[in-house]
């Protein structure tokens, strides 16, 4: 998801051009702590909106909304 690389977590390569793709991927060839630092951007991001607790949080949040504020 694009909120994933807007906090560092990846790269956008503009479609259908793969000399940018191919540019973008020697980048983060070349610079082995950028590399390190958007893995470690990308992972907290996913384990921050993927996870178990984030998928109860997001559930409960929509049965709330389905049943109004006195559901629970």
């Amino acid at each position: 998801p694009i909120e994933i690389l807007a906090h560092g977590g990846g790269l956008l390569a503009p479609p259908a051009d793969p000399e940018a793709l191919a540019s973008a991927i020697r980048g983060l060839l070349d610079d082995p702590v950028a590399r390190a630092a958007m893995g470690k951007a990308g992972r907290e991001q996913a384990c921050a909106r993927f996870s178990i607790d984030a998928h109860v949080e997001a559930v409960v949040a929509l049965y709330d909304e389905m049943l109004g504020e006195g559901g629970r």
